[in-house]
């Protein structure tokens, strides 16, 4: 991340980058610097935060963020991530819908939905447990998982 963006960050998000410069070799950072933010497959569209045009690293957080990034949605249906908060918005018609996923719920897709599959690492859903997604594409639905681990254990590592 360029310098100059890590203003806005919170302290514990500049100390993740801090720690992730001194652990990564040049050639892991580069790697990670060459990754596309977008990858377009036949059907959906995996892209890091949004895929509106506000700036590169919008935050997904609400229905007017999702109802911001469906102008830009061109499938059926797009994963993102970035916010670390699971969630799934679906846009049917002109209305924007907002689910906020449980344990072990099973979502059905509408016309054009945004799914963030939560994170492994910092949630920000005031969970302390890593959260997954599970896309049924025949059954046009997506299952949320809440994976306990030991975070203490987990923050201390290196």
């Amino acid at each position: 991340m360029e310098p100059d963006r890590e203003e806005g960050l919170n302290e514990y998000a500049r100390a993740g980058i801090v720690f992730a410069r001194k652990q990564l070799s040049n050639v892991q950072k580069n790697w990670l610097g060459n990754r596309p933010l977008q990858l377009d497959f036949d059907d959906f569209t995996a892209v890091h935060a949004s895929l509106s045009d506000e700036e590169p690293w919008h935050y997904v957080l609400g229905p007017a963020d999702a109802q911001r990034h469906f102008l830009f949605q061109e499938k059926p249906l797009c994963f993102c991530g970035h916010s670390h908060r699971p969630g799934v918005w679906t846009l049917e018609g002109s209305e924007v819908r907002g689910i906020a996923p449980r344990d072990n719920v099973t979502v059905s897709l509408g016309a054009r939905t945004l799914v963030n599959v939560g994170s492994v690492g910092q949630p920000r859903n005031r969970r302390a447990e890593a959260c997954d997604g599970i896309d049924n594409r025949a059954a046009l639905s997506i299952r949320f998982r809440f994976i306990s681990y030991n975070v203490k254990q987990t923050q201390w590592k290196s």
